[in-house]
């Protein structure tokens, strides 16, 4: 588990920035890069992603799937199919878009051709004006001449809701929770399933709304998750 999740405020308790122990449990190596002052999250995201890889790679592992920890697989026997599309190739992604994207939410890829994409963005990350990581390993794929293999794009490249369209929706039953959880309540959705939460992590607003719904104590919960 690679995570960035911002612990640089002396407000916040950093026992409710990290993942409950029944998830911890299940990890068996952390590694934290926090987002320090005026770095956003790309910085500890891609310190992350290069410390992460060199582990792979002294572990032995040939290929190397990556999914970002807000994001789900309703079919994960589907990895065999991915695995398949993949063939000999260098890598396929979620989403990707000759020489300008490259989505990092989820792919799977050969642990040297991916080690050298985040070694290339490292070499670059503190540049200005360098575009986000999707847009550097689009290019940085390019320039390298890469096999990646072509996918059905998502409607749009966090994969909100209504949308249907994705080649790793279809294979992996892929959803972006974080996403999902936002867009619901704007588009006045039902709201994700109660067993993609970590209850304790809902602010009192939710607490208040969301879970009354999820508890069954009627529509009416859900009206005001959604007119809040």
């Amino acid at each position: 588990m690679a995570y960035d999740n911002p612990i640089w405020s002396e407000k916040q308790r950093i026992e409710k920035r990290f993942p409950n122990s029944k998830t911890l449990k299940l990890v068996d190596y952390i590694s934290i890069k926090h987002k320090t002052w005026g770095s956003g999250v790309g910085i500890p995201h891609s310190w992350n992603l290069w410390y992460g890889m060199r582990a792979v790679e002294s572990l032995g592992f040939k290929y190397v799937f990556n999914i970002n920890g807000d994001c789900v697989m309703e079919k994960p026997e589907g990895l065999l199919k991915l695995r398949e599309m993949l063939g000999n190739a260098d890598a396929i992604s979620c989403e990707y878009v000759k020489g300008r994207y490259f989505g990092t939410m989820a792919y799977l890829g050969k642990t040297e051709v991916i080690k050298n994409l985040w070694d290339m963005n490292m070499e670059r990350l503190y540049q200005f004006n360098i575009g986000n990581a999707e847009g550097r390993l689009g290019r940085f794929s390019e320039q390298l001449g890469l096999k990646i293999v072509p996918v059905e794009n998502p409607e749009d490249h966090h994969f909100k809701p209504p949308g249907t369209r994705g080649t790793f929706r279809k294979v992996l039953g892929f959803r972006h929770l974080h996403a999902e959880h936002k867009v619901r309540r704007w588009n006045r959705m039902k709201p994700i399933e109660m067993k993609y939460c970590e209850v304790e992590y809902l602010n009192d607003f939710e607490r208040k709304t969301l879970l009354r719904y999820w508890n069954g104590e009627g529509e009416k919960f859900l009206n005001s998750w959604w007119n809040h």
